[in-house]
């Protein structure tokens, strides 16, 4: 019964999290107010194009190595503090908007995130007697991992803060979804 419940809770988060997905990043304004689209993208993606052959990550300045030459690890340095700082993540190969692998793949993520946290609820069940103490533990986990990831961007590669705050946004919803939906599913053992 318990595998059931954890199972359920999962699918039923998952369902409600691509709904709340769309929710927040279709039709409310947040997202609009921190992603811009990018001037001259022409240009710029004609130049990406011939000088990028590979999909993958690229930084400039590249930060210092180790064993870098004091010179060379001094003009990174000061490459970093002049600015600007640019981070890169490049595909050489287009995608489908929201296609149908994209749209599988999200709900794949969804739902192993939420078996998760379903499966460390299920175990800690006997300690959280009352609904609001299970959602409350699901929750915090869930904002636990939001706090992990959304701060990490903009304080270890330097990127802007308001699209993290926006991103944390939309993670608060995940963690309420998930935690709700837990706390409500799966309950103290004995209980039905």
């Amino acid at each position: 019964m318990v595998v059931f419940r954890v199972f359920l809770s999962a699918l039923l988060s998952a369902i409600v999290l691509m709904a709340w997905g769309f929710c927040f990043w279709a039709l409310l304004p947040m997202a609009d107010m921190v992603i811009h689209p990018l001037p001259d993208a022409d240009v710029i993606m004609t130049d990406l194009q011939q000088s990028l052959k590979e999909s993958g990550v690229y930084y400039h300045p590249i930060p210092p190595g180790p064993d870098d030459p004091p010179e060379v690890q001094e003009e990174s340095r000061g490459l970093h503090r002049e600015g600007p700082l640019v981070q890169i993540f490049y595909r050489t190969d287009g995608a489908e908007i929201m296609g149908p692998r994209t749209l599988g793949m999200g709900f794949a993520h969804f739902f192993i995130s939420s078996l998760l946290l379903g499966v460390v609820l299920a175990a800690a069940a006997p300690a959280l007697p009352s609904f609001g103490a299970r959602a409350g533990i699901g929750i915090l986990i869930v904002l636990f991992a939001a706090v992990m990831q959304e701060a990490s961007h903009p304080i270890w590669f330097h990127h802007a803060w308001p699209y993290y705050y926006v991103q944390f946004a939309y993670d608060c919803g995940n963690a309420l979804i998930m935690g709700l939906i837990g706390a409500a599913v799966i309950q103290r053992r004995g209980k039905s």
